[in-house]
């Protein structure tokens, strides 16, 4: 469960779609799969099943690795 005030450690699995050089600095673009994520609300009768939301988030990238079973290049 995240809560919307405290900081929660989460890993995005994805896949390279690009590798290019910006300003001389290497950089990756990155498809999430699509994830779930769980968090707590003020009021549950704002919301319906199948609703679409915007989720307003901070995120700080820590490290970015191979995931576990891909090809050591």
């Amino acid at each position: 469960m995240i809560h919307k005030t405290e900081v929660q450690h989460i890993v995005l699995n994805g896949n390279v779609i690009e590798i290019y050089n910006d300003n001389e600095s290497p950089c990756l673009k990155i498809l999430f799969k699509p994830e779930c994520i769980q968090t707590s609300i003020e009021n549950i009768e704002e919301f319906h099943l199948g609703d679409d939301v915007d989720v307003y988030c901070d995120i700080q990238i820590n490290e970015i690795r191979p995931a576990i079973g891909s090809p050591d290049k």
